[in-house]
């Protein structure tokens, strides 16, 4: 299970009108435990009206800082990224975890000229992508598509700039705003056609691709770049919301024993009807990892060793992976009355 730590936060600051950027400080003695992968994520916890809360939130710092740093916007009704904009103070501490996630730029792995395309706060793991890519200094090129409503609600709006400036022959940055009309920028909202566009100004395809936002933008972007030849294993996607696919779960357990293993200790509850295998070992208070419970990170994966379970939703694993039994347990339904979860093994 990822390990958790307190650190303190040794900066805020504002990175547009709606979202901070937290600097969370490292003691030297936990240095190597969270050294991490451009494109990683955080879980961050703390107690919030007498409720534990967590959150995940990527990484916008890079490998080589000295602090982790984590962009946080502020959303309608968010409990946590409200208290991070509104609440937090310079010298709090905050619960976080080591770092964990998928979706990576790796250096040696991901050769040649990369395509990200982000929109809103899908820009917090693609800025440490790009900030990494450009401290490379392989010469290859960063094309950056960029979605917001406007420069002032722009996470990292004058750093992008900055960096255009300072490396303009590697770095194209294409800003689409959908409510203001800027100078040299796209209006309107990231589609098909907008890619079309990029990629004619570019005459050929990026290596690999990264694709950070709402559902909708990362599906019809995929579509339109495979559409266009670019190799399916080559676009790295995360989404920053709950996947609206959703299948219903037939023929679900009632009842029934499950056994879960985490921490090499084994434990043996009652199934509940209609609960995730997730809120079932929660409810129970166990401690198990977990984040953001809507099947859009991969803290909560564990393996099918007895049994079965199915997912109502699953954007992360691969079909081989499902094969092996793993599944996103706050997704998994079980399926037979006797079902035995093993987050160790994973």
């Amino acid at each position: 299970m990822p390990s958790f730590h307190s650190l303190r936060v040794s900066g805020i600051d504002r990175a547009s009108v709606d979202a901070v950027v937290i600097s969370l400080e490292v003691p030297e003695s936990l240095k190597e435990s969270y050294k991490f992968i451009p494109g990683q994520y955080v879980s961050l916890e703390t107690t919030i009206d007498e409720v534990l809360v967590r959150r995940s939130y990527s990484l916008c710092s890079t490998p080589d800082e000295p602090s982790l740093r984590v962009g946080v916007k502020k959303l309608d009704q968010g409990v946590f990224s409200t208290y991070i904009n509104e609440t937090l103070k310079l010298g709090d501490a905050l619960k976080v975890s080591v770092p964990e996630g998928r979706f990576v730029y790796d250096a040696d792995k991901n050769e040649g000229g990369l395509l990200a395309i982000a929109a809103g706060s899908g820009i917090t793991p693609i800025f440490s992508i790009l900030n990494s890519f450009l401290a490379n200094k392989n010469g290859q090129e960063f094309t950056l598509i960029y979605g917001n409503k406007s420069p002032e609600q722009t996470m990292f709006y004058q750093e992008i700039k900055d960096l255009e400036t300072k490396h303009s022959e590697q770095l194209t940055v294409h800003w689409v705003f959908s409510q203001s009309s800027e100078e040299g920028a796209l209006f309107g909202r990231i589609n098909p056609s907008v890619i079309n566009f990029v990629l004619n100004q570019q005459n050929r395809l990026p290596d690999h691709s990264f694709l950070c936002g709402p559902e909708p933008m990362i599906i019809s972007s995929s579509e339109q770049l495979e559409r266009k030849g670019a190799s399916k294993d080559r676009i790295y996607f995360e989404l920053f919301t709950a996947s609206s696919k959703t299948v219903e779960v037939e023929d679900q357990a009632e009842k029934g024993r499950f056994t879960i293993t985490c921490d090499e200790i084994t434990h043996t509850l009652d199934l509940v009807p209609d609960k995730s295998l997730l809120d079932i070992a929660l409810g129970a208070k166990l401690e198990v990892p977990y984040s953001c419970q809507g099947g859009v990170c991969s803290s909560c994966i564990a393996k099918v060793k007895q049994g079965k379970a199915s997912m109502i939703t699953n954007q992360i694993l691969t079909d081989d992976e499902i094969e092996e039994g793993l599944v996103l347990s706050c997704q998994a339904i079980a399926q037979s009355e006797s079902i035995h979860l093993d987050y160790d093994d994973v």
